[in-house]
Parts: structure tokens; C-alpha cells; sequence
């Protein structure tokens, strides 16, 4: 049985509408129907180019035309689904709104009637349309596109305008939508969405295709307001503990906020088409046997670690974009932080990735949620544990980041691997410098890239020495900035037999050196 949601009619073809230049209105718009069009058909629509003002892509690449965002939907065409008949959807002749008018002529018959949002209170009322939207397939319109609508000759039989509630504030928006509309939603997964509006610091509409067609019922609170975050439980408190709460909100709040609710996020930012990746079945990563490696007594071992795989915005747009782009990409081996539940989200993705990671001497390492339920909250809890382990093992990675109660997570998840803490600034995790056999799994502590003497550090360690180094996350040439670092380190110290090793190596050869010296004493 899955995890999440995921889209059971299979995709046969694809129609590709880019969205480059469409106004966020017409964005949402042409994502929400593309969830009412996926659930159903084997033609699916798949959309390239939406906006997302927190994908802070650091490559220039000409075809952003000066966004500096990491998009990978017209790449993952060719990596992933190179065996599908393509067309391209031709804009319509519209001054505005050119791809959703196309979009709209081409599945019309699928559309039962429009959901208006209101302006005066746009990022909840825009989240309450979606769930709407899901449930009585109607497009998701801005007041705007909704009178162009009448303009272009399109007439709706049922409109739901949420201008006529006049909700004062996100509380009774929230209280309404939990009323009429909670019920009738799919409820194996929560959701939640924030920065959604019409400007340009708007998180963007990706993700709404998959919130339509599986029929979730997503809101908006404002988790900075001290009094609105208290009604995160008025929802969630209706969804048994450990049930995965995906879309975004903050996590510097969220974080500790919903692990005491037993509760845990995975963020879900800047990644379109999900409703074609779960379209494909999963099958179980095997990955490939490697020969175990002969320790040094007087070695350093260190691995570089690339994290926030768990955010698939990472997993899916970053990583890919970066490992397709970084010329140093598979000089010096590293951990790549990946969310295993790609394996049911997007499991040809995830396919592509485990291949790439390993063909060039990388390993994918798992990250599940940003936060985590506290042991405390023991049904969420172990549900989350479960939850990973199965997940784990389906997608093929031994070693996992865990950002607290590492402790305690490793003893129900038995990883090979556990990095704590984030970036060895991180109080939740072990020290920076710390490495211990717990069981089975090695505990490593990580010290962050560019804010530690490296060099010293090897120089007054004992040997062997086990060092984890954050060396940041993949939104730009972190390949790069790795072969960087381990030049320099080589250059700084001749005299020392460094080696650099994925989690699994360092995991064998740390179990080796310490029954070696077991068998001696």
C-alpha cells in the first residue's frame, strides 16, 4: 500500500504547454486544470516554466531569461521520458493569457464550472479554490481571468465566486473550508501552501495539479501571527499522528510546531508534473554490490555531504539541474541528500538519479521531512520510522540524514549511515566532530564547509579520523565547490593520507578498523 497518493491511470503521451511569460493567474489556472485533466487521462498535460520566487537557482542560464531559476521540466523530457509520444500545445492568440486559453479549447469538456478567488484576502481564498477546484472540477480563477473567460465566449454552469463570503481574515476561511469541504477530501496526506499569491514573491502554483487531482484539501495560515498558528491543529489534529503533511510553510516555526503535534513536513516547492511522475509504477532499487575497501590505520576519511535532498524541490529541480550542469560532477565522491519517497512520487526520477549518483561514485543518502514527530508523540513517531525504513528499502539507500533524535530514530530505522543535526551549527545533532557505532549504524557529525580550519582539524586528529563535511546544497555548483575542497586539502597537507569516501565506505572501513583493534586487544 502506498504512502501518498499517487495517480493510477498510466500516461501514454504527453502535451507540453510552456508557461514562460504567463501571468500567476493564468499559472494557477493552467495547473489546477492540468490535475483535472491527469487524473483521468492517458494524454496528460505537462507544463514547463512556472514561477517560484524561493527557487534561487544560481546558475545564469539564458533560457531563465534573467529569472535565475533552476527548471528541469523540459530536461526531465529527455532523461525520463524519452519513450513518450510528445506534442506541443500552441498558445492561443490571447494578448494575456496565451497557454490558458489553449489549454482550456483543448480539455473544455472536463471542466464543470470556476472557483473565483478573492483578491482581498488572495493566499487563503486562492488555497480553499484549490481544494474546491479538486473536488468539483472547476478551474481555479482570479477574478480577472474570470471576466476574460466571459470575454473569450466560455460560459460555466456552476461558479462558486468566494468573493460573496467576504471572510474577514484566514481563521474563518479556514473554519468555512474544514465545515463544507473537509470531508469529502482525500485524507491520506495533509497539505498546506503559503507565499501564494500574484506578485512576484509568490512561491508559484507547481504542485496544484497534484492537490486537484487527488483531491486534497489544502489552506493557508500565516505561521509568523502567534494566534493563527494555533488553528494548524484545528486541521491537522483531524488526520491520525504521522500522517505526512506535504506543500510548504516555514520551517525555522513549522519544525518544532508540528513535531509536538507528532507531525512532520515535506516540503514540496518549485516541482511540477507530479500528477505524470506518480503516474508510473514503483519498483524496488536494488543497488549494485561494491567491493569492501581495506582500512589505513593513519588515514582520514572524510565525506562531503550535499543536503536538502528531503525538500523535493531539491531532489527534483536542484540536483538534476546541477548534476546535468557541473562540469566537476563525479571528480571527488559525496552523499546526496534525496527524499526516498520518490520511489511512489516520481519513481523513474528517482531511477535516473540513484543510476547517475552511483555511476559516478556518489551515493544517495535518505532524508524523509524537514522535521520529524517527537519520540514523545509515540504513535507519529514510529509511524514516521516505519514509514522511512519502508521507504528506504524500496529505493535502495542504506544511510539517512536525520536532523534530530538521531539517536532515537536510528534505533528503529537501523540505517548504515545517520548524519545528524543540518550543518554541524545545528544544536540538534551530535558534535561536529563526533562519530560513533551505535548498533549497526555509524553516527557522524558534520562541520560546515568554509567555516571551519579543515586543515587543523586533520592535523590534531587521531588516526583513523571519520569527518562529515556540509558542503551546502546543489541550488548551485556544489560538484564544483567539493572538487575545490579536496584540492585544497590535498595541497595544505601532503604529509596526510586523506581519502575521500561515500557513507557506505566510511560506514565498512569505520566497522573494520574498530573489529581489527577489538580482535587485538
Amino acid at each position: 500500500m502506498s504512502v501518498f497518493p499517487v495517480n493510477p491511470v498510466p500516461t501514454k503521451s504527453l502535451v507540453v504547454a510552456d508557461l514562460l511569460g504567463e501571468p500567476m493567474d493564468g499559472q494557477i489556472a493552467v495547473c489546477g486544470l492540468e490535475g483535472i485533466v491527469n487524473r483521468t487521462r492517458t494524454e496528460k498535460l505537462y507544463v514547463h516554466h512556472t514561477y517560484c520566487a524561493d527557487n534561487r537557482g544560481g546558475w545564469n542560464d539564458p533560457e531563465e531569461q534573467g529569472l535565475h531559476m533552476a527548471h528541469t521540466a523540459l530536461w526531465w523530457l529527455d532523461a525520463v521520458y524519452s519513450d513518450l509520444p510528445r506534442e506541443t500545445l500552441l498558445p492561443s492568440a490571447h494578448p494575456v493569457y496565451p497557454m490558458f486559453f489553449a489549454a482550456l479549447a483543448r480539455y473544455r469538456d472536463l471542466v464543470r464550472g470556476a472557483v473565483i478567488y478573492d483578491h482581498a484576502l488572495e493566499q487563503a481564498t486562492i488555497e480553499l479554490a484549490t481544494t474546491v477546484a479538486g473536488q468539483k472540477d472547476y478551474l481555479i480563477l482570479s477574478p480577472e481571468l474570470y471576466e476574460e473567460t466571459l470575454k473569450e465566449g466560455y460560459r460555466f454552469g456552476e461558479v462558486e465566486d468566494l468573493r460573496r463570503y467576504a471572510f474577514p481574515d484566514d481563521v474563518s476561511c479556514l473554519a468555512f473550508a474544514l465545515e463544507n469541504w473537509f470531508d469529502t477530501a482525500e485524507h491520506k496526506v495533509a497539505y498546506t501552501w503559503s507565499h501564494m499569491t500574484l506578485e512576484k514573491d509568490s512561491w508559484g502554483p507547481a504542485g496544484k495539479d497534484y492537490v486537484v487531482a487527488n483531491r486534497l484539501f489544502t489552506f493557508y495560515l500565516d505561521i509568523f501571527d502567534e494566534e493563527e498558528r494555533k488553528h494548524y491543529a484545528d486541521v491537522f489534529d483531524r488526520y491520525p499522528e504521522g500522517t505526512p503533511i506535504l506543500g510548504w510553510t516555514d520551517e525555522g516555526v513549522a519544525d518544532g510546531l508540528f513535531a509536538g503535534m507528532g507531525r512532520m513536513m515535506i516540503p514540496v516547492i518549485s516541482v511540477e508534473n507530479l500528477t505524470v511522475a506518480s503516474s508510473f509504477p514503483s519498483q524496488e532499487i536494488v543497488p549494485p554490490a561494491k567491493d569492501s575497501p581495506e582500512p589505513e590505520k593513519d588515514a582520514v576519511y572524510i565525506v562531503f555531504q550535499v543536503a536538502d535532498g528531503d525538500n523535493l524541490e531539491h531532489s527534483l529541480v536542484y540536483e538534476p539541474y546541477t548534476l546535468a550542469r557541473d562540469p566537476a560532477f563525479g571528480e571527488v565522491p559525496a552523499a546526496w541528500v534525496v527524499n526516498p519517497a520518490l520511489c511512489e512520487l516520481a519513481p523513474r526520477h528517482l531511477a535516473y538519479l540513484s543510476k547517475t549518483l552511483r555511476k559516478a561514485g556518489q551515493e544517495p543518502v535518505a532524508m524523509f521531512s524537514d522535521g520529524s514527530p517527537d519520540p514523545d508523540r509515540y504513535t507519529g513517531f514510529i509511524r514516521y520510522c516505519r514509514t522511512v525504513a519502508g521507504l528506504m528499502k524500496r529505493a535502495g539507500f542504506a544511510s539517512m540524514k536525520q536532523m534530530a533524535n538521531g539517536e532515537a530514530v536510528s534505533w528503529n530505522v537501523r540505517p548504515q549511515v545517520l548524519f545528524s543535526g543540518y550543518a554541524g551549527t545545528d544544536p540538534r545533532g551530535i558534535g561536529p566532530y563526533e562519530y560513533h557505532l551505535d548498533g549497526e549504524t555509524l553516527h557522524l557529525g558534520t562541520v560546515p564547509l568554509g567555516e571551519c580550519d579543515l586543515a587543523s582539524i586533520i592535523r590534531g586528529a587521531e588516526k583513523p579520523f571519520f569527518l562529515s563535511v556540509f558542503a551546502g546544497t546543489a541550488s548551485d555548483a556544489v560538484a564544483s565547490r567539493i572538487s575545490r575542497s579536496a584540492s585544497e586539502l590535498l595541497e595544505a597537507l601532503p604529509e596526510e593520507k586523506i581519502r575521500f569516501v561515500t557513507p557506505a565506505e566510511a560506514a565498512l572501513l569505520y566497522k573494520k578498523i574498530r573489529k581489527e583493534n577489538e580482535d587485538r586487544a
